[in-house]
């Protein structure tokens, strides 16, 4: 694949607003899985027009959204729509929609509802993060969940040696990297022993060209996972099963279920976690200039027939929770995004 030329992150969820409720975007081909645009960056682009829309309310700030996928995307030329569901003094509340496909026009109303496909449906709770104040408390879970994390990682260590005595760097799997082009604009870092803790995929990350992260780029952080997720967050047993099958296609005694277990397993490079729905929450925001490193700590109830949920928190250096997010996922081959009929996987 002829190399493409990679934009800042700001640069690629940047929109220009057309009208007083109507905005542009580009989506960018190198935030690709396959032939889609990765559906977290496609709801950065949201939130960016969201900013612009309400930047004369001083609330350009994402408090909550929650999307829903209806349709793939595709690189290119994005109209954004946004609809004033509810304009506070201090909360407001936005329905954003994204469209392609034909319909598209170079002129007011810049595309035609009867064809033009809605592909991203977002409701918005926007404010000011400088001006909302209320309660603040520490939590159970905050207790516990301390117990289980490793220590803060050695950053310089990470960047220079790619890794230190606990994190390693992982580069995306043979014959991904020409496909999951999104993965390029990212540093990944895991437990080099694997799971801290059973069904729990804890990860490092910062960009790849060492931008810094800003507020808006936080659904494509929530929706930046290793190809393999889906093998972090299995119980003990069927993990271990799983990574058994890559290297032995038989064990004497093993039952019929045993078998499809690996067999399936063997496939698990090929396998695609598309985002059906995403709801993201904001913490705490992040300061204006940005910041390096992230934490992500993910976790999954469970899997059926394809379908999984996908808990997300994500924090800062110091383990601040900076956004919480809730997603289900669709467990499919890499062949639905290549524009083969999809196949069920795991």
């Amino acid at each position: 694949m002829a190399s493409l030329a990679r934009p800042t992150l700001a640069d690629a969820i940047k929109v220009r607003r057309l009208g007083s409720h109507t905005y542009q975007a580009s989506l960018d081909p190198t935030f690709c899985i396959g032939n889609v645009p990765n559906g977290g960056y496609s709801s950065s682009c949201l939130l960016s027009a969201a900013r612009l829309h309400l930047a004369s309310r001083s609330q350009g700030d994402t408090v909550n959204v929650h999307c829903e996928f209806l349709a793939r995307t595709k690189p290119g030329l994005a109209i954004i729509t946004i609809e004033d569901v509810k304009i506070g003094k201090q909360f407001s509340t936005l329905h954003i929609t994204l469209w392609q496909g034909e319909g598209i026009l170079d002129r007011s109303p810049w595309m035609t509802p009867t064809i033009t496909k809605r592909c991203i449906l977002a409701y918005a709770f926007q404010s000011n993060f400088d001006s909302v104040s209320g309660l603040t408390l520490g939590t159970g879970y905050e207790e516990i969940d301390a117990g289980t994390r490793a220590e803060t990682p050695n950053f310089e260590s990470l960047l220079d040696r790619k890794g230190d005595a606990t994190w390693v760097e992982t580069p995306l799997p043979p014959g991904q990297a020409d496909v999951i082009l999104c993965g390029h604009n990212w540093r990944m870092y895991f437990p080099r022993s694997g799971p801290l803790s059973p069904g729990v995929m804890d990860m490092w990350m910062c960009t790849a060209s060492g931008e810094l992260v800003t507020q808006d780029l936080m659904p494509y952080i929530v929706d930046t996972f290793p190809p393999d997720v889906h093998m972090w967050v299995l119980d003990s047993a069927t993990r271990a099963m799983l990574l058994d099958s890559a290297t032995t296609k038989t064990r004497r005694g093993n039952s019929v279920a045993d078998e499809e277990l690996k067999k399936r397993g063997s496939d698990r490079g090929n396998v695609w976690i598309a985002t059906a729905v995403l709801d993201l929450e904001n913490k705490r925001p992040l300061p204006a200039e940005g910041i390096r490193w992230l934490n992500m700590r993910t976790t999954t109830t469970s899997i059926v027939n394809g379908v999984c949920d996908l808990q997300t928190i994500i924090r800062n250096e110091d383990g601040e929770i900076l956004a919480v997010s809730h997603q289900v996922s669709l467990i499919l081959t890499m062949d639905r995004n290549k524009g083969a009929a999809p196949k069920p996987s795991l």
